[in-house]
């Protein structure tokens, strides 16, 4: 019974990551759309000012709302992705 808690806590968790992954997914697309509409020669600017300010405005709100990674995971995952990790 004890450990209800504990399961309810991590399942949370590994939904509420799930959502924030699909949340960078979607401004990492809406980045590389963003720049490809760069990259043309009959760009508004204004509209590109825009698009940039909205793509600022979801990576401050995914920022400010996503859930915080345990250290003892975010190290372990570190460690793996960064070989030379100090």
């Amino acid at each position: 019974m004890l450990i209800v808690p504990l399961v309810l806590i991590v399942l949370k968790e590994i939904l509420e990551q799930g959502q924030a992954y699909k949340r960078i997914d979607e401004m990492e697309r809406k980045a590389d759309y963003l720049l490809q509409e760069i990259n043309h020669k009959d760009i508004d600017e204004a509209d590109i000012v825009e698009k940039s300010r909205q793509l600022q405005d979801e990576i401050y709100n995914h920022r400010k709302m996503d859930s915080t990674i345990p250290n003892c995971i975010y190290d372990q995952v570190r460690k793996r992705r960064e070989p030379n990790h100090a």
